[in-house]
């Protein structure tokens, strides 16, 4: 296992920029799940993560131990505390955090059963209630327009609580 404990480390300043930026997530396709659960949800969809970043308490945890076995080849870097807790946007860091590839939309509108269609949602807790909900009532796609928040940062995975990867995302629509 890889340690980084400098900021000045490449690979955890282009982590930084995805983590912050939209940008830099939509140039790449890649964005970064915080916590078990996210990962858990990732890793049931059939989907491996690209890396995996994790901090000292991670190490003695059950849960995330138990993940671990479950990612089978991805690089695993433990990242100094208070590294991680630049990535992190939660108070209390959950110690575990995916790199990972955008999931990629299936189909279109016409290839879909049941597809939802947001408009200028701009708020990223709303739009992950929302995904979550769709994905809790059977929906295959959620199209998304231009002025919607982006689906893919931190705040809405998080309110997503997983529906992300149950439903093709259409982006900028």
């Amino acid at each position: 296992m890889k340690t980084i404990q400098s900021r000045d480390n490449p690979f955890f300043k282009e982590l930084v920029r995805l983590a912050g930026s939209v940008r830099q997530r939509s140039k790449v396709d890649q964005t970064l799940l915080d916590g078990a659960h996210l990962l858990a949800a990732y890793l049931d969809s059939g989907k491996q993560p690209q890396h995996i970043l994790l901090n000292a308490a991670a190490l003695h945890d059950a849960e995330i131990t138990a993940l671990l076995k479950r990612v089978g080849d991805a690089p695993i870097t433990q990242l100094d505390d208070k590294l991680f807790a630049e990535l992190s946007e939660l108070k209390t860091p959950t110690g575990i955090l995916a790199l990972i590839d955008l999931p990629q939309p299936a189909g279109t509108i016409v290839d879909s059963r049941f597809v939802l269609l947001l408009e200028d949602i701009q708020d990223p807790g709303n739009l992950g209630s929302m995904l979550r909900s769709a994905a809790a009532a059977g929906c295959d796609a959620v199209f998304l327009s231009t002025g919607c928040a982006d689906a893919w940062s931190p705040k809405v995975l998080r309110a997503a609580m997983g529906g992300h990867f149950t439903l093709d995302i259409h982006e900028r629509q």
